[in-house]
């Protein structure tokens, strides 16, 4: 019994972070969303960020507790951008929609109320090819009938 309840404990320690699924609609860019996590952090974030370099990855780090573990183990920050986006409380993770308008890269988290939607704050760890157009990332819940840019970054190239 005991070394059941071991084998049990060990295994929730070890689970990776979750994987909400990634769908490219319209003239959106396929491969542009190259990994996606939901990830608990130790302090809420306020806003969304974005890290074209490693300095900048490491000070984001720093500052949120958590992500450091769930952290590709290399990125290429020459071709590649992270981008940490807060998760409101109380919803869960539903998708990340790709699409593409009037020339700019949208990446769309859609949530949804959950009932059983952990409380303690969390992010969305997006790893992000780098393109020659903006990036907007825009946080949808189809269910409240609610949507809002969270952010827009320039180009990256």
């Amino acid at each position: 019994m005991r070394a059941l309840l071991l084998a049990v404990l060990s295994a929730s320690c070890s689970v990776p972070p979750t994987a909400p699924p990634v769908r490219v609609v319209r003239e959106g860019q396929p491969g542009l969303v190259l990994a996606c996590s939901v990830v608990d952090v130790g302090l809420e974030l306020s806003e969304a960020r974005c890290a074209t370099a490693d300095r900048e990855w490491r000070a984001l780090c720093e500052r949120v507790d958590g992500l450091q573990g769930a952290a590709p183990a290399s990125v290429d920050f020459f071709s590649e951008r992270l981008v940490v986006v807060p998760v409101p409380t109380g919803v869960d993770m539903q998708q990340v929609e790709v699409s593409s308008e009037e020339g700019v890269d949208v990446v769309t988290l859609d949530v949804a109320p959950a009932e059983d939607a952990p409380v303690r704050p969390r992010v969305a760890l997006l790893r992000l090819q780098r393109r020659s157009c903006q990036l907007a990332v825009v946080l949808r819940d189809d269910v409240r009938g609610a949507e809002r840019t969270l952010a827009v970054y320039p180009s990256t190239r």
